[in-house]
């Protein structure tokens, strides 16, 4: 799906996007074909955005704790939106559709025909400081190149918990859209001393991933 622009910038603009995007998804979920873990992932995370959008609307609770969370549920928002709109079939759309979720039409460009790459993201820790890990990526294939591979992102999960948790069990979650050679993820003080656990994959535009990158783990100091 060839949309880089979807949603707003502004921030109200995009509170009222994703409230009116959410439910147009509710009341066609059967026609449009979207699954109940996704359209329950999308809603989880907005109902997180509501509690702290409430918060941001009062200048007297306008932390600096509650503008991070704005910018970090914006991100995890935006994300589950895209791999809902990724999932709906061409054929489903209608006009009414695009023009709500402010979809173009299915790509016809090369763009729309690059096929997802058959290999993970290279992932490293650049840095790592207090309540803050720097994530670096790259291209294995093109190890003196800083771009992407053409046609893709990287969609990156996490989680924070115990120590030594075995991969199968290691819950993961907070799926976000990377597209620099370097990407910095902050955390919070109840994290410190947890480990947070790191994936990757290349996503194309259509939304399609390639393989799982190894799993990072790193101390939250």
């Amino acid at each position: 799906m060839a949309n880089r622009h979807v949603f707003p910038r502004e921030e109200e603009a995009f509170n009222d996007y994703i409230i009116n995007s959410l439910a147009w998804l509710i009341q066609f979920q059967t026609r449009l074909k979207v699954s109940d873990d996704n359209l329950l992932a999308l809603i989880d995370v907005v109902d997180k955005w509501k509690d702290n959008w409430t918060l941001y609307l009062d200048i007297t609770k306008q932390t600096k704790f509650v503008n991070q969370e704005k910018g970090r549920l914006r991100k995890l928002i935006e994300a589950a939106f895209r791999v809902i709109y990724g999932d709906i079939p061409a054929s489903a759309f209608w006009a009414d559709d695009r023009t709500t979720f402010n979809l173009k039409g299915q790509a016809t460009g090369k763009g729309s025909k690059i096929k997802v790459v058959d290999y993970a993201p290279a992932m490293a820790l650049e840095t790592n400081a207090h309540l803050n890990h720097t994530l670096r990526f790259h291209d294995a294939t093109r190890p003196e190149s800083s771009d992407m591979p053409k046609g893709h992102d990287i969609y990156l999960e996490s989680f924070v918990g115990e120590a030594n948790l075995k991969d199968a069990d290691i819950p993961f979650a907070n799926g976000m859209k990377v597209t620099h050679q370097l990407y910095a993820v902050a955390h919070t003080e109840g994290d410190v001393g947890k480990t947070c656990y790191y994936r990757s994959y290349y996503e194309n535009t259509p939304g399609k991933r390639g393989p799982q990158s190894r799993i990072l783990k790193v101390v939250v100091s």
